[in-house]
């Protein structure tokens, strides 16, 4: 069994939902689906939900800011 030292624990990313997403970023859901669509959002399909990971989000905020 592979442990790690308890300092070194990752904490699971958090995983927003795309109506999550678009109340983030106050857009429609129909606008973040095309963002993920044309790959400037990066999403994770999870069965059939599609999931933006919070790190992800904030990434997609640095790359834009002015």
């Amino acid at each position: 069994m592979n442990q790690t030292p308890s300092g070194a624990r990752r904490s699971a990313a958090r995983l927003l939902t795309v109506d999550q997403t678009a109340e983030q970023l106050q857009l429609s859901t129909k606008s973040v689906r095309r963002l993920i669509d044309s790959g400037d959002l990066v999403a994770h399909r999870i069965g059939r939900c599609i999931r933006v990971a919070d790190d992800d989000l904030r990434a997609f905020l640095n790359a834009r800011r002015r």
